[in-house]
């Protein structure tokens, strides 16, 4: 499934025919991700601001959207320290991921299904797998 993904995120994207090796790659797929995670953030918050939901509802709106800004932050420090530090890359890239995490866990916990979310939160939990895979190879 992974290898499916990643085969068409890279295809999709112009500049990857020139990658040469997985740090290039990587920022490719991250760039992706921070993008994918920047609209769902948006959607999510966009939900949260409905005067027709309830307030647990909106409470774990506003949780999910600060767990797509903390993945945000951290893919950030993804690119960092692909200079600054190598070695903290896949730790990164795994704490990004946790961050997604929080917000399925939130909608769990809170009893909301709503397969608008659910469909993009999926999207982006397969950027994570692949940005974490390809963090395990720098």
């Amino acid at each position: 499934v992974i290898r499916v993904f990643c085969n068409r995120v890279l295809n999709s994207f112009p500049t990857s025919a020139s990658a040469k090796d997985s740090p290039a790659f990587l920022k490719i797929a991250v760039a992706l991700a921070v993008t994918n995670a920047k609209k769902t953030r948006n959607f999510i918050i966009t939900k949260s601001k409905s005067k027709t939901i309830s307030p647990q509802v909106k409470g774990a709106l506003q949780n999910c959207s600060l767990a797509y800004h903390g993945s945000i932050r951290q893919l950030r420090l993804v690119i960092q320290d692909l200079d600054d530090d190598p070695l903290m890359v896949s730790y990164d890239a795994h704490i990004a991921r946790k961050q997604l995490n929080k917000c399925k866990e939130t909608l769990a916990k809170n009893n909301i299904v709503d397969g608008s979310i659910t469909s993009r939160h999926q999207i982006a939990i397969e950027y994570a797998r692949l940005y974490e895979e390809l963090s395990l190879s720098i």
